[in-house]
């Protein structure tokens, strides 16, 4: 079950980075599917260490998602 969430995530995550779209629009998706990870597996607003141990796979691609974003100043 958690790796077919995972993989969901995964391949949202891919096809929101290959899409033709302004970046703008695709840090608004990976923020969504961030939104959808927190919510899912409960990751906690501040860094845990027994979380992060205990959940080293949900983390890495949340990290993953969150290092993909150029956010940038909104004007």
């Amino acid at each position: 079950m958690l790796e077919n969430h995972l993989l969901a995530i995964q391949k949202a995550y891919e096809d929101t980075m290959y899409a033709h779209m302004a970046q703008r629009e695709r840090d608004i998706k990976l923020s969504s599917l961030m939104t959808k990870m927190e919510a899912e597996f409960k990751i906690p607003l501040f860094y845990n260490n027994k979380f992060e141990e205990n959940n080293k796979i949900v983390m890495v691609l949340y990290r993953k998602l969150s290092m993909s974003r150029k956010l940038s100043k909104v004007e």
